[in-house]
């Protein structure tokens, strides 16, 4: 009985790939080629370098996001970086929060937030790392989101 239960997840798995940029300090499987895109913002004289690579497949979507305070900056800073992108990515987005946890994703403590995109459901993990602020998203319709979301966030790891 495990097979049939198992055997969706496994498909979805199939044409997945390792991420793994050479600039980067992250490995992540996705469930396709990620387009990259570089972005930089300053704002009261702070500088943040993003870099994200996302992956769109008709299941949904899964991305990470690594922004890079330029500069000496603070913690306080960035704990501002990562409440300011959750009022950013929803205000944008049109998305409704649902919750915000404390927990791990997989050994390192994070920010876990919830919410709503219209029919769809997404979570996404906030971390910092080396100076560095990583967050990892999946979106996709509610009865989809645990497959595509498991293997995702379990296979995230630092370097």
């Amino acid at each position: 009985m495990i097979v049939p239960l198992l055997l969706p997840a496994l498909l979805l798995q199939a044409g997945w790939t390792t991420l793994a940029p050479k600039d980067e300090r992250f490995s992540v499987k996705m469930p396709s080629k990620p387009q990259p895109q570089k972005m930089s913002n300053t704002q009261a004289g702070y500088t943040v370098d993003t870099r994200m690579y996302r992956s769109m497949v008709k299941n949904g979507l899964t991305q990470v996001i690594v922004m890079h305070p330029v500069g000496k900056v603070d913690d306080t800073f960035r704990k501002a970086v990562i409440t300011g992108f959750k009022g950013g990515f929803l205000r944008s987005s049109g998305g409704k929060e649902l919750s915000q946890t404390t927990g791990k994703l997989g050994a390192y403590p994070a920010t876990r937030v919830t919410f709503s995109l219209g029919n769809t459901r997404g979570e996404y993990w906030a971390l910092q790392s080396k100076g560095d602020i990583y967050v990892v998203l999946a979106v996709a319709a509610p009865e989809k989101l645990e497959a595509l979301k498991k293997p995702f966030f379990s296979s995230f790891k630092l370097k």
